[in-house]
């Protein structure tokens, strides 16, 4: 078994996405104490749209319009749970970027430059399912490109979100 989750860990896809990238200890334009409010039904919210997220990319192979119009919902109830805590989406610091990625890191081509070293917080938006996947990071490179950044990450040990982001990848790669 842990054979098996190393190897997904590496599967590695090109995709596009929503990533805001930001050095750890930044503060977010959310005040801290939303972060707090988890009543169960934000959580049971939060539940449903990463099932709904999970099954919305695996319909969108054989389904396009179907899998667009789930992510619109999906985008919809996003909203509307973020308006319940108090939080209103989308970031404009999101920037839509074309990345390589998988549940080890991701490398893109962003506007923000970074050391080598620095310790980073990741927020990624994948399509067309809208689930929002948030973690934390080191960076490997970050090299000039061009009017950009070419950004490399290593992924931390959250085995929550490097799940995520597993899920995302293999769904997208079937």
């Amino acid at each position: 078994m842990s054979n098996t989750r190393d190897q997904r860990e590496y599967f590695r896809i090109d995709d596009q996405l929503l990533i805001h990238c930001v050095l750890e200890g930044t503060a977010v334009s959310e005040p801290a104490a939303e972060e707090a409010i988890e009543t169960p039904e934000v959580k049971q919210l939060r539940s449903l749209s990463e099932e709904l997220g999970a099954l919305i990319n695996a319909i969108h192979a054989e389904q396009q319009t179907v899998a667009k119009a789930l992510g619109l919902l999906s985008q919809r109830q996003q909203i509307l749970e973020r308006l319940l805590v108090g939080r209103l989406h989308p970031n404009p610091d999101y920037e839509l970027v074309t990345a390589n990625i998988s549940g080890a890191g991701i490398a893109y081509k962003g506007q923000t430059a970074f050391n080598q070293g620095d310790r980073v917080r990741v927020a990624m938006v994948f399509q067309p399912s809208q689930m929002e996947v948030t973690i934390h990071g080191t960076i490997v490179d970050c090299a000039e490109s061009g009017e950009a950044y070419q950004v490399r990450i290593d992924f931390d040990e959250d085995e929550f979100a490097r799940e995520q982001i597993i899920q995302h990848v293999v769904q997208r790669q079937s």
